[in-house]
């Protein structure tokens, strides 16, 4: 297992991932991980999107709900699509996504998602059509979302549109999250 490091201060051309050399970006970091790896945020504000994970059995770690904020350079976009199992994120704030697709703070496509200690925060679905504007779990996988809090997020207003902040076809394991100020139609 290595651990790739990325701070704000990082460069995605010039370091290699080191603690006295990281990246910039999280896209960089997952490109270079190899299965089991762990890749370590420094405290700060970080611009990604649209991201995939690459293999399984990866972690992305920050420094603190408080303190790590992962957010899209506009509106149009999704943080991260996991397609791999073994997938865990902790420690950070994921906020101001909105896109028409489900999920756009994260999506499980395929594999496993563990969620311990994230915050989502105001991510928005702008279309009828898309389900669970933090989280949507497909079919035929999992998540385990334990003490996550989840705050003004909001699906469209419309008949079609299911889940405020989650949205499950999958197995959820739900432990000891805090929902307040979400909004949508048929969700809770």
């Amino acid at each position: 297992m290595n651990i790739i490091y990325v701070a704000n201060d990082g460069n995605d051309v010039t370091g290699n991932g080191s603690q006295g050399s990281p990246f910039a970006t999280l896209q960089k970091a997952m490109t270079v991980a190899d299965c089991i790896d762990t890749i370590k945020l420094s405290p700060g504000t970080y611009i990604e999107e649209d991201l995939i994970t690459t293999c399984p059995d990866v972690t992305i770690m920050g420094s603190g709900m408080e303190s790590t904020f992962i957010q899209p350079s506009s509106l149009g976009s999704r943080f991260l699509k996991v397609q791999h199992n073994g997938i865990a994120i902790k420690e950070l704030t994921i906020q101001n996504f909105s896109d028409n697709v489900d999920g756009v703070g994260i999506r499980v496509d395929d594999g496993s998602l563990s969620l311990n200690k994230i915050h989502f925060k105001n991510n928005t679905i702008t279309s009828s059509l898309y389900d669970g504007a933090a989280l949507h779990i497909d079919y035929y996988t999992s998540a385990e979302v334990t003490q996550c809090v989840f705050s003004e997020n909001v699906s469209y207003n419309s008949s079609s549109s299911e889940g405020s902040c989650i949205y499950s076809d999958g197995e959820l394991n739900l432990i000891n999250s805090l929902f307040y100020q979400n909004n949508g139609n048929n969700s809770s």
